[in-house]
């Protein structure tokens, strides 16, 4: 099993980890942070559920705005680093 969790803004990442997980016949989990807040998912079992890309593309489609949701993942898909390369909790 594969698991991507990586800031929004290291979209490209589980876009890796897709291509890996289809083309070892891997089930995946993915997950992103968006400040204070987590989404799990999606869950990928490849041929039974669609990969991470058809589930990024589906979701794009679905947006109010399609054209600016568009352009906000090409612009996600050119990073190829995490926001935050040092995130450390005030604690540490």
């Amino acid at each position: 099993m594969l698991v991507g969790c990586f800031d929004r803004a290291f979209e490209s990442c589980h876009q890796w980890i897709n291509r890996a997980a289809v083309r070892l016949g891997k089930a995946s989990v993915y997950a992103d942070v968006r400040g204070h807040v987590a989404r799990l998912g999606p869950f990928v079992l490849p041929g039974r559920t669609a990969c991470y890309m058809c589930y990024r593309m589906r979701t794009v489609a679905c947006e109010t705005n399609f054209e600016e949701a568009m352009a906000y993942e090409r612009s996600l898909n050119q990073k190829d680093k995490p926001h935050y390369t040092s995130a450390r909790c005030s604690l540490c």
